[in-house]
């Protein structure tokens, strides 16, 4: 019976996790989905809606890296004097203490967390790492599948758009992961049979 127990207080801590920074974007990342986009982003700035704009999309959404652009070390190509849709997902769970967005883009943007508008701005010149900081509200993130919205725009000349999406100290949930799962349903087999024995 102590080993039992034993197994199961293993299962329950390994499934948690202390606390900790986390990146839910990074920099660079893989597996942003985009498309080229007919409607300007500019000078119609003060009322951008996602959809309305990926409504009116020049094709299918493609897969890419960031950064996007066609200068300053860009992985996937963005042709100048045309304005992109992305998107990009991921899963979160757990409590995050804080959430700060960096952005880099030539030349505007509007940016969507889970459907909610969380950040624009626009401006002329290139751009650096990270030229826009935007503290956001960690309620923002959803337990489970996020959904991260871009609406990028150029003005000509270069291009290059890249973001990153982190918390300086997240307390992530006790998820189970799979081998845990299968410790704690043998330790409760093994409890119904020593049970049933007496």
């Amino acid at each position: 019976m102590k080993k039992l127990l034993a197994g199961l207080a293993l299962a329950v801590v390994a499934s948690s996790a202390a606390a900790a920074p986390m990146t839910m974007v990074a920099d660079h990342a893989a597996g942003w989905q985009y498309q080229t986009i007919r409607a300007d982003l500019w000078p119609a700035w003060a009322a951008v809606n996602y959809a309305t704009y990926t409504a009116n999309a020049t094709g299918s959404w493609s897969t890419g890296t960031a950064a996007f652009g066609n200068a300053g070390g860009a992985t996937t190509n963005w042709a100048a004097n045309t304005d992109l849709a992305l998107q990009y997902t991921f899963n979160f769970f757990g409590n995050a203490a804080d959430l700060l967005l960096n952005v880099a883009v030539d030349n505007g943007f509007a940016i969507f967390l889970n459907g909610v508008q969380v950040a624009k701005d626009n401006a002329e010149g290139f751009t650096n790492y990270w030229e826009y900081t935007f503290n956001l509200n960690p309620s923002a993130l959803a337990q489970g599948l996020n959904v991260l919205q871009v609406l990028a725009e150029d003005h000509g000349g270069a291009t290059y758009f890249d973001l990153k999406l982190s918390s300086t100290d997240v307390d992530e949930a006790r998820v189970p992961v799979p081998a845990t799962m299968v410790l704690l349903a043998t330790g409760l087999l093994g409890l119904a049979a020593s049970r049933r024995r007496r």
